[in-house]
């Protein structure tokens, strides 16, 4: 039932990667998807999949990080915000902007209308690959965004990001940490096949990879967290 919390409109999201993957030989062949626009439906259905999924995983989340000096953050790409919920949830004095496509910041609006602090969150719409961020953030984070970029894109993306950062700030990526070959883990190989069917750069990138980019921007310490839900966390620190 739409409208309640165990609404599942992953299914409808579903549908629409079917339509993808359907296009699969073609696709290999040329090397190209055929990318369809997408109505805002659609993008809320979507929207509403990932917070779906992400509602247990962004608790369990929060508790792995140690958020007590955190008072300013950005989530990148932050679709309906519950990360940055889990977030605030954990330490109330996280003010949070989320920044994301003017359309997409419109659903964003409706998740946070319902969020018990939602005057910690602020709305920002903008395209993260070219739009200016603020500064003096003391944690950026980036869940499920690398995924949809080529490495150059990354690069110039984290890089951004750090510029944007306080000393001794945090970038935070969640995705698929993939070895060196790509072939593990291997849904996250599989999910390889997912961009490539529904995004003209996006692919999956080894843990090397996304270290270059953190090198690239100047960060030298960096952390890597697994957890059980196949993506991990690749933390890098501002000094």
């Amino acid at each position: 039932v739409k409208g309640k919390n165990d609404f599942i409109g992953g299914l409808y999201h579903t549908n629409e990667i079917w339509k993808n993957w359907n296009n699969l030989t073609d696709i290999i062949k040329t090397g190209k998807p055929e990318l369809a626009k997408k109505d805002i439906i659609q993008k809320e259905y979507f929207i509403a999949a990932m917070h779906f999924r992400a509602l247990k995983e962004s608790k369990i989340l929060a508790s792995m990080l140690d958020l007590d000096n955190i008072t300013k953050m950005l989530d990148v790409g932050g679709g309906s915000g519950i990360f940055s919920m889990a977030f605030i949830e954990k330490n109330k004095n996280i003010f949070s902007t989320i920044f994301d496509l003017p359309e997409i910041i419109q659903i964003t609006q409706k998740y946070v209308n319902e969020f018990i602090y939602k005057e910690n969150i602020i709305l920002k719409e903008g395209n993260y690959l070219f739009d200016d961020f603020d500064s003096n953030y003391d944690l950026i984070f980036l869940s499920s965004i690398i995924h949809i970029n080529s490495y150059e894109q990354n690069m110039i993306l984290i890089k951004k990001c750090c510029d944007s950062l306080n000393n001794n700030g945090q970038i935070i990526i969640k995705d698929w940490i993939m070895n060196d070959e790509k072939t593990e883990p291997t849904d996250g190989a599989i999910f390889s096949i997912n961009m490539l069917v529904s995004t003209e750069f996006g692919d999956v990138y080894s843990e090397k990879e996304i270290k270059e980019w953190f090198y690239n921007a100047g960060i030298k310490k960096i952390e890597k967290k697994t957890t059980s839900f196949g993506w991990d966390l690749l933390i890098g620190y501002k000094s």
